[in-house]
């Protein structure tokens, strides 16, 4: 694990000490598959090695590409909705990348997610289908349409017809079926304007909460390295008010729990991050639970990343875990014999 930490340090930092070639070609077949090496400046070392130099430059100009296409969906997406009466909400890397943080450098994006009020995802849907949205191919069978739209926490994906890009269209910040419940009322509550574009984006205390859930609680957890680097980027963007309501403001919205794995995640490899009375509090309120435990030592093993049995069984428990945080035994059995076992019968 301490090679690990390393290699995680030197990737939030952006910044490598120097090394032999051997070190270095260890470095980056470890950064390449997590999908980190983007994150590093110009100036880094990488680039005075011919083999090292071309992955970075490679990975350096696909982060360059998503990041325009992203920032011209925002600028479309703030068009399209300019009059309506309702906020549109970026979320994830839209908003990263809109706010100009940090977390946003060399960031690999695949889609922009927004949210809007569940009352406006009629409206919301005409707009887009009238702008060149539409449904993917494999969404528009009526099973996947209602399993969305009565189930789940965003509409199905929806694709532009000409520029193949992706936007996910939330009403809340998890399923409808999920323990875990974020009113997203509360939510618009406290959001913050993202410049002259009409557009908006969460809080800074509310955008470190959903990191939180989406990628310590709710997800199949298969970026971990990323997930806790952008986790830290967004905590150092708290300010110390921030910090100060931080456990308070996750009491309220029902995110206690999720952040108590991620920071416990961040103290693990980053422990002069997170104040030690913000700690203090959050073990004050949860108390002691082993689960909680249990939950550090997975993520533990999944940061290691070695190819082996117990990191098999380790992807296995947050896939199967992912399912249960989405959706009760019987919504999952129902939809498992929908997708697989009746499409396969079908066959």
């Amino acid at each position: 694990m301490t090679e690990v930490v390393e290699y995680l340090k030197w990737v939030s930092d952006g910044f490598l000490p120097s090394m032999d070639e051997a070190r270095l070609n260890k470095f980056i077949e470890w950064c390449e598959p997590r999908h980190v090496l983007a994150r590093f400046d110009g100036e880094c070392q990488i680039t005075s090695h011919s083999v090292f130099g071309f992955k970075y430059e490679f990975s350096q100009s696909m982060a360059t590409y998503e990041a325009a296409v992203l920032s011209y969906e925002i600028f479309e997406i703030a068009r399209l909705f300019s009059a309506v009466s309702f906020p549109v909400i970026l979320l994830k890397g839209g908003a990263y990348s809109a706010l100009s943080m940090r977390v946003a450098r060399g960031r690999r994006v695949s889609d922009l997610d927004i949210l809007v009020p569940r009352k406006d995802l009629q409206e919301t849907e005409n707009i887009l289908h009238e702008n060149g949205w539409g449904w993917l191919a494999k969404n528009k069978n009526a099973y996947d349409q209602a399993y969305y739209r009565n189930l789940m926490h965003e509409l199905p994906p929806l694709v532009h017809n000409k520029r193949h890009t992706i936007i996910d269209v939330h009403h809340a910040l998890s399923p409808l079926t999920s323990p875990v419940q974020v009113p997203t009322d509360m939510l618009i509550k406290e959001l913050q304007q993202v410049g002259t574009t009409g557009l908006f984006a969460l809080s800074n205390v509310d955008i470190f909460l959903h990191s939180a859930l989406h990628s310590f609680y709710a997800s199949d957890f298969q970026t971990p390295v990323r997930s806790l680097i952008e986790f830290y980027d967004l905590a150092n963007a708290l300010s110390q008010n921030d910090w100060d309501r931080l456990i308070g403001r996750a009491k309220d919205i029902g995110l206690l729990w999720p952040l108590a794995i991620a920071l416990d995640a961040l103290e693990r490899i980053y422990p002069s991050v997170t104040p030690n009375k913000v700690m203090a509090e959050l073990n004050t309120q949860l108390g002691f639970r082993f689960s909680r435990s249990f939950m550090a030592f997975m993520v533990n093993i999944s940061l290691k990343g070695a190819s082996n049995p117990v990191s098999y069984i380790t992807g296995k428990f947050w896939l199967i875990r992912s399912q249960f945080t989405a959706m009760s035994m019987r919504h999952l059995l129902r939809h498992y014999w929908q997708k697989h076992v009746k499409r396969m019968h079908l066959k």
